[in-house]
């Protein structure tokens, strides 16, 4: 069951570290362009895996589609390390993309929005232990290559910038997402228009300004039907206003005022100082830009033609891999007591499937039955001695911090017996994953709150900064290790100790 790159818990999305890291990051990123009623798996359906060096994916829509996604995803990925150098294209934690046949097969394992899946055509939750891309081969309307382009920008976005406003992410995401590798493979096009996005501008009155920038997750223009579609298709045409405008001044002062809201400038703010517009203003130039029709996209020649070996392994997924994937994506949605049952089944399959122990006990910590996921995972890091999958051992190691953390997520100290098996897990998992951030976050807070391996902590959330400049909870860590640099290893109550937050 392993996700990691050969070599070497969360929000989810529907579908850039210090100030000065993000600035050149985003400089880069910009100018580069110029058994319980839950539904079981249809025993009618034939489950693939495709592994790829940077992804897994799973789906039941037949084995050669399969693959297809696979090497799009990782074109995509291999283009956009080229176009984007200073970027951190490799992503902290194993990325699984599943794509269901159809809307109908997809529609159980939807994130929830008041009790109901949300009406959407894919999504990404981007965790710290996982990412998962989840999509329907069928989207309506829509090409499901794109879907994932999509999905897989917010996961870069995520792991290379911080703060930005939603309406950004949605359009940088929409923008990207007609990625084409075009000839003999030595250009790609971007920023092609999307047909329905103007259509939905030119038949629907755009959002007033100062509504669209405040438009955040829980906002019904986000959320319901036509105002969701308004939204995304007015959140493209000002990204491709911005950086398709036809004037290199706009793209400097896109890449200031990114820099300005990534410090945590308000965004009507960040916009006055970067372009010297006020909102009415800037309403009536996007209006006009609108109106014109003309949406040019950008050839990019990547100098050589782009060879990508994905390093495919394709495999037939027995019964209980899928009942699995299955819940431990239900799991990720934070869709807990479906999940269960999935997980249970897969387990009742295969006792020996360490992976979906693993994934129960994660479960039973989140229920706070910690006593049962110490079971649980306890015997998924002895059933893995052989496959040796990090992600158990991280899970073992998170499940027990989580007995000492209050459901405020505040912790102040571990027992030394806790202390010692959560090293001992972590250690595991970093050697297996080296790329693992989290793993190397969790370790050095463990470090961190047992007031101890200071050293060690730092250089650990060093490595896990380089992994995922994005991050800005490992800054703070940082702040904590970071004197033990100069000073001995010894115990330093006025450093490290104290009551500290821990990840959800």
């Amino acid at each position: 069951m392993r996700d990691f790159y050969r070599g070497g818990i969360m929000k989810y999305r529907c579908g850039l570290l210090s100030l000065c890291a993000a600035s050149v990051l985003l400089t880069a990123f910009i100018w580069m362009i110029c058994a319980s009623g839950v539904p079981t798996a249809e025993a009618k359906d034939v489950w693939t895996s495709v592994r790829t060096r940077n992804f897994t994916f799973i789906g039941n829509i037949g084995e050669r589609e399969l693959q297809r996604f696979a090497l799009q995803l990782e074109q995509f990925q291999a283009a956009f390390a080229r176009l984007f150098t200073r970027a951190q294209m490799q992503l902290p934690a194993p990325t699984r993309v599943v794509i269901f046949r159809s809307d109908a097969a997809f529609h159980p394992f939807k994130p929830l929005l008041d009790g109901r899946p949300m009406v959407v055509t894919g999504f990404i939750r981007s965790a710290s232990d996982l990412n998962y891309i989840a999509l329907a081969a069928d989207a309506p309307g829509g090409d499901p290559y794109t879907v994932v382009h999509h999905e897989f920008v917010h996961a870069l976005i995520r792991n290379n910038t911080r703060r930005v406003p939603l309406w950004f992410g949605e359009g940088l995401a929409e923008y990207y997402s007609t990625f084409e590798l075009a000839g003999d493979g030595s250009r790609v096009l971007l920023g092609k228009p999307i047909p329905g996005h103007v259509y939905t501008l030119r038949e629907r009155p755009l959002l007033p300004l100062e509504t669209f920038l405040a438009v955040d997750f829980n906002s019904p223009h986000y959320n319901e039907g036509d105002q969701k579609g308004v939204f995304y298709a007015q959140s493209w045409a000002l990204v491709h206003y911005f950086m398709q405008g036809g004037e290199r001044a706009r793209r400097e002062s896109f890449v200031r005022f990114v820099d300005l809201v990534s410090a945590g400038t308000p965004v009507e703010a960040s916009l006055k100082q970067a372009f010297n517009i006020d909102l009415p203003t800037l309403e009536q130039h996007l209006k006009g830009y609108i109106s014109r029709r003309n949406y040019v996209y950008e050839t990019v020649h990547l100098g050589e033609r782009l060879s990508v070996d994905a390093g495919m392994q394709t495999a037939q997924l027995a019964e209980a891999e899928v009942e699995y994937y299955l819940g431990d994506l239900l799991r990720h949605t934070e869709r807990y007591d479906e999940a269960e049952a999935y997980l249970k089944r897969a387990i009742a399959l295969d006792e020996n499937m360490a992976a979906a122990r693993a994934s129960l006990g994660v479960v039973r910590a989140r229920q706070r039955r910690f006593e049962e996921a110490r079971k649980l995972l306890a015997s998924a890091s002895a059933k893995d001695s052989d496959a040796a999958d990090p992600l158990i051992h991280y899970y073992y190691a998170w499940a027990v911090s989580r007995e000492y953390t209050s459901p405020e997520n505040a912790v102040s100290s571990f027992p030394p017996e806790a202390v010692r098996l959560m090293r001992g897990e972590l250690r595991k998992a970093v050697e297996l994953a080296p790329e693992y951030a989290e793993a190397h976050r969790l370790l050095a807070f463990v470090n961190l709150i047992a007031n101890e391996n200071l050293r060690e902590a730092e250089a650990l959330l060093r490595r896990a900064q380089t992994l995922a400049p994005g991050e800005a909870e490992y800054d703070y860590l940082l702040a904590r290790a970071a004197p033990a640099g100069a000073v001995s290893n010894a115990r330093s109550s006025h450093r490290s100790s104290g009551v500290m937050s821990a990840r959800g």
